[in-house]
């Protein structure tokens, strides 16, 4: 492999994360049978949706995806992160503060968990395991910490708001899924085919991991948004996942340039960061 491979998949995974969120918010919370008779199929990022978002804007999913990106840049020595130390100490208090410094920033969109982590956050609560909470939040954002191979933090970042080990668990099999597509390495991977569409981390990287494996980047982007429920989170997921496999070299250029301009400036900053720290 060479280094501008590598480049290429971790500009692929970051912007393929942001098209499958801003193309999937169309048709968050829409049955496959709805989008059809509504869309007919969605190929496309149009804006729309629940949220009523302008074409090219992103959801939570992404906006706490930069809150982690924002927190990696601005902590010291965030390469040799390991789970106790001072450096992680440090990550953590950064990504708590631009957490709650978002929230207050009134998002158009914030799923109910992750708005009671941070309400916990503000109050300075200790953070509880939680074995119910089994949404998506923890995963939503650990991209960031994954292309850097910082996997101890990524699952500490998740903790903040998804204190539950199966989340644990996904997170960091997602995590070294894509260290391993931005190394070339084709893994067999155990999914169980499509399964119900939520907002159930289980069924949201069971059936990114289908759209990924089994298609080419745009077929799998126009998948998951197609087949509804939790669609901007299925999306971006699915999104990251075919990236890092796939590169930004087969993202269309069409969907790079519906996105909305200061999230890629902000997109191209952290893919300099990465690039920089991994010295490719």
């Amino acid at each position: 492999m060479t280094n501008t491979l590598k480049s290429d998949k971790i500009a692929g995974a970051i912007f393929g994360f942001a098209i499958g969120d801003a193309m999937g918010a169309t048709t968050e919370f829409m049955t496959d049978v709805q989008i059809q008779k509504t869309y007919g199929k969605v190929v496309n990022i149009i804006g729309g949706g629940w949220l009523n978002l302008k074409a090219g804007q992103i959801t939570d999913d992404t906006q706490m995806s930069m809150c982690i990106m924002e927190a990696i840049m601005s902590t010291n020595n965030i390469i040799n992160c390991s789970r106790e130390d001072e450096i992680a100490k440090e990550f953590i208090q950064n990504v708590s503060n631009n957490f709650i410094n978002w929230y207050k920033s009134n998002p158009i969109d914030i799923g109910a968990q992750c708005s009671r982590g941070i309400r916990n956050l503000i109050q300075g609560a200790k953070t509880e395991i939680e074995p119910t909470a089994l949404g998506n939040g923890s995963l939503m954002r650990a991209l960031p910490c994954s292309l850097l191979g910082l996997f101890n933090c990524n699952v500490l970042q998740g903790r903040l708001t998804h204190n539950n080990l199966k989340c644990d668990q996904i997170v960091s099999e997602y995590s070294r899924l894509i260290q391993n597509h931005l190394d070339g390495n084709l893994l067999m991977l155990n999914i169980k085919g499509l399964m119900e569409p939520s907002g159930y981390i289980v069924n949201t990287y069971n059936n990114a991991l289908y759209w990924s494996s089994n298609f080419n980047f745009e077929d799998a982007i126009i998948g998951a948004v197609n087949h509804g429920g939790d669609a901007d989170t299925i999306g971006a997921i699915t999104g990251s996942l075919s990236g890092a496999k796939y590169g930004y070299s087969a993202i269309p250029l069409k969907w790079i340039n519906q996105l909305d301009q200061d999230t890629k400036n902000s997109l191209n900053i952290f893919i300099n960061f990465v690039i920089k720290c991994l010295q490719i």
